[in-house]
């Protein structure tokens, strides 16, 4: 089980360096990462686009990195042919460089459609995160793509982290299904929703996880907190992966653990033909790179 980034970091070090494909590979940040990624033998890089802008883009470098290679596209289909890269063995996973977000996940969600077809793929974002009271590693689920989701839609979002969870060797993943309260009866679709997840759970569904809610957050983080509301559940301040009602409340509580602790989060879009890179912009480059770790990870079979 890998309970800190230092862990995933040595994790992903371990056989071959998987292949990123960085759409829109004319950005410098984009070859600081390519570089830093070959450096610690993570992962080696294809820059997808246009080769004079790259090349342009390499020469102002500091320091080039050596196994890079070009991948030419136009500037119409640049984030569609990183992913086919993926999709025909060319790369692992995607990541965001000079290209419009909506681009590249709409790329995610439509290339290759008959190839994917049936397949059931579903876009969510999730945000990993150190948990220094527990001593492990935090999902925190959507935060990015789904805006408001369904009770179908949570169940895929959850569904989703589960998988990323398991490729961190947690082998039953405790689950919260967060809302502002705790269930009194209350028809408030945060709590509705978590209500039939659990039911269907204790019904014998998703036997890979441990599911319970809905509780206030801190049930799942500080084991005093169950203690104190009298609820007996088994991830009393011991989760592994928050699914929130909305993107909103993930986004703003994601950000103010970022802001108030100072530390940063790993961003992955999964669920759908290959994870991809989605951090904040203004993340530092070790947050771009150990997102990469976990997505070879994540990436693996």
């Amino acid at each position: 089980m890998i309970t800190s980034f230092a862990e995933l970091k040595k994790a992903a070090r371990s056989g071959d360096p998987a292949v990123i494909a960085i759409a829109g590979g004319d950005s410098g940040g984009a070859v600081e990462f390519a570089h830093l990624a070959e450096h610690e033998g993570i992962a080696n890089c294809v820059f997808v686009g246009d080769p004079a802008s790259i090349e342009d883009t390499l020469a102002q470098a500091k320091e080039r990195p050596e196994r890079a290679r070009i991948h030419p596209a136009p500037a119409a289909d640049i984030a569609a042919e990183a992913v086919r890269l993926c999709l025909s063995g060319g790369a692992s996973f995607v990541m965001k460089g000079n290209v419009k977000s909506n681009e590249l996940l709409k790329a995610v969600l439509h290339t290759g459609e008959e190839k994917i077809k049936g397949h059931g793929y579903f876009l969510s974002h999730t945000a990993v995160i150190e948990n220094p009271r527990a001593g492990k590693l935090l999902q925190v689920t959507d935060g990015g793509m789904n805006v408001l989701p369904s009770l179908k839609e949570k169940i895929k979002i959850m569904q989703n982290a589960v998988v990323v969870a398991h490729r961190l060797g947690i082998e039953r993943p405790k689950v919260i299904l967060a809302a502002g309260m705790e269930d009194t009866g209350q028809d408030i679709p945060a709590i509705a929703d978590a209500r039939k997840i659990v039911q269907r759970h204790r019904d014998g569904e998703w036997p890979d996880a441990v599911i319970d809610g809905p509780f206030g957050v801190d049930l799942g983080l500080d084991p005093e907190a169950s203690k104190v509301k009298d609820i007996d559940t088994p991830i009393a301040g011991d989760a592994d992966i928050v699914v929130v009602p909305n993107l909103e409340s993930c986004n703003i509580a994601v950000k103010m653990v970022l802001y108030y602790t100072k530390t940063f989060m790993l961003g992955l879009v999964v669920g759908g033909v290959a994870p991809v890179l989605l951090v904040s912009r203004a993340a530092p480059p070790e947050a771009n790179l150990l997102s990469a770790a976990l997505a070879k990870l994540v990436g693996r079979s």
